[in-house]
């Protein structure tokens, strides 16, 4: 088990460090607010995760909901799961706006 936390922890640094580079082209660019707000939720959560891998040995997980079904009040959250999910949401979002104006263009030149 400890080989595949140490593999896990060499990839989350790994992606992490092609994120923040993509990031920083990204950033020095005018415009593209939409792109850079996803990708600051997904290196958020991505770092977060990263070091608590490299801390910890295991990332943890803090954010628990209350609710009627007992079963459902034992699920407890990462944070930065959630900074993930709406990163990549995002991404798909504007990825999809950008490539409908993109398409319509192509269409209305020919």
């Amino acid at each position: 088990m400890e080989k595949k936390q140490g593999v896990v922890a060499i990839v989350s640094v790994i992606l992490s460090i092609i994120c923040t580079i993509f990031f920083l082209i990204t950033f020095t660019r005018g415009g593209k607010e939409p792109l850079k707000l996803s990708l600051a939720f997904l290196l958020g959560g991505a770092y977060s995760n990263t070091y608590d891998r490299l801390k910890r040995k295991y990332v943890v997980d803090y954010v628990g909901f209350h609710h009627k079904k007992k079963r459902k009040n034992e699920i407890i959250y990462n944070l930065s799961d959630f900074c993930i999910i709406l990163g990549a949401m995002f991404s798909a979002l504007f990825g999809i706006k950008w490539y409908e104006k993109k398409t319509l263009r192509v269409m209305m030149k020919h």
